[in-house]
């Protein structure tokens, strides 16, 4: 039979290799798009459906540099909201121009319709800063990405990683009361009653769950000296 200590133990072990092994997994990256940042009083202003995240972004270079996949995911519980806009950034050392971003295959009817582009600390995403990729979608008709739906691309560039897309948005001169920064941005259409839309944006774990996982493998620490007394 297990005593409570011996349960708590395992579950503070289990936590903390569960967070350590997502900081050490150098060759993936998820940006959870979960913090709306559209003006809360404007009446044409709605949050996505559903809990967050209400999308993703994940980056996998398959542990060597060169060539990143990118799947960007809608969460099925959006409701009839739609994406028409994402916002991304790259580290400044390889630069947005140099990369070549090439859609493949997707479950979402929209791909043959986006327009890429890249152009570093140039597109602004509502008050928040400059992003230095911007996929254009469509707008809310037959071609719609949308609930449950996935984008798939292909970049590359030279020293190109996952992490190469961790970076924040740049400021904007011009914003005087920015929400940001993010690491990535998205306009949602369609939100609400449906004439609704919102910006929401991407933003890093907390340093306080890191510290978290660094205050676990302590109790562990401290459990294993009580045994050997």
């Amino acid at each position: 039979m297990y005593s409570p200590k011996g349960l708590i133990l395992g579950t503070c072990v289990t936590a903390a290799f569960g967070l350590f092994s997502l900081q050490a997994s150098a060759a993936t990256l998820t940006l959870d798009f979960d913090v709306s940042f559209g003006d809360p009083t404007d009446p044409d202003t709605a949050a996505p459906d559903g809990p967050t995240p209400w999308m993703t972004a994940f980056f996998d270079d398959g542990g060597s540099a060169g060539s990143v996949d990118l799947v960007l995911t809608v969460s099925p519980g959006v409701g009839n909201a739609a994406v028409t806009g994402v916002y991304l950034n790259v580290d400044d050392a390889i630069g947005a121009e140099s990369l070549a971003i090439t859609p493949s295959v997707s479950n979402s009817s929209v791909v043959s319709s986006e327009t890429i582009n890249r152009n570093t600390n140039t597109h602004k995403a509502g008050n928040d800063g400059l992003f230095d990729i911007l996929i254009e979608l469509p707008p809310p008709g037959d071609d719609r990405f949308t609930a449950g739906e996935s984008l798939n691309y292909s970049i590359t560039a030279a020293g190109l990683l996952a992490s190469s897309f961790n970076f924040f948005s740049a400021p904007d001169p011009s914003e005087l009361d920015p929400s940001g920064p993010f690491l990535g941005a998205a306009k949602f259409q369609t939100t609400g009653d449906g004439l609704q839309s919102d910006w929401v944006g991407a933003v890093p774990v907390p340093a306080a769950v890191w510290l978290f996982g660094s205050g676990l493998l302590g109790l562990v620490g401290i459990a294993r000296r009580k045994h050997r007394v």
